[in-house]
């Protein structure tokens, strides 16, 4: 059987960091998920998650920074940006989704 790496389009360096990995967006906002890990310290499967979400404006201006209490792979946020739900997995490996209030009251 080939290794994951075999199949990942690119061939990355095993100390660089991995960067954005989704982003959603709404009307007011642009959340991306970022990673920051390297292949090094999380190997090919953990590089492609992450607990941070950076929040920016349309305008590219930086709103606030979200950390997770998990790490997810995958982001969408409601319209009115009070819940961000994300894709992660138990403890067991399996699918689970996670909701997360948003709350940027002094934001609006």
């Amino acid at each position: 059987m080939k290794k994951l790496k075999e199949y990942l389009p690119l061939n990355y360096a095993e100390d660089g960091k991995f960067g954005y990995q989704d982003i959603a967006v709404t009307e007011k906002y642009i959340y991306a998920l970022y990673s920051g890990k390297t292949i090094k310290a999380y190997g090919y499967r953990g590089i492609y998650q992450g607990n941070t979400v950076l929040v920016f404006d349309w305008d590219g201006n930086p709103v606030t920074i979200v950390k997770l209490d998990r790490e997810i792979s995958a982001l969408a946020v409601t319209r009115d940006n009070s819940t961000m739900y994300g894709f992660s997995s138990d403890k067991e490996f399996k699918p689970v989704i996670v909701k997360i209030r948003l709350n940027f009251k002094d934001l609006y």
